[in-house]
């Protein structure tokens, strides 16, 4: 189950980077090109996206640590 959280923490972080190199590949192909302008859109609305869900996940995040309670291993008389 850890493996989802993490997978769920860095999710905004992949989207961020996402648009950010979608983006480059609009400047890559240059302002004369009209499909540069859909690629800058494209990546404005995944570097968005991954802001706001990092938010969303930030909100969300517990304020507190859950509860972890001692195995009779660990306590020894």
């Amino acid at each position: 189950m850890s493996k989802l959280n993490d997978l769920i923490e860095r999710a905004p972080m992949v989207w961020l980077l996402l648009g950010l190199l979608i983006i480059s590949g609009g400047l890559y192909l240059g302002f004369d090109n009209a499909l540069s302008f859909v690629y800058m859109v494209v990546g404005g609305f995944c570097s968005v996206y991954g802001i706001v869900l990092f938010i969303f996940l930030a909100i969300e995040k517990p304020r507190t640590a859950p509860s972890r309670p001692l195995s009779r291993e660990f306590i020894k008389e």
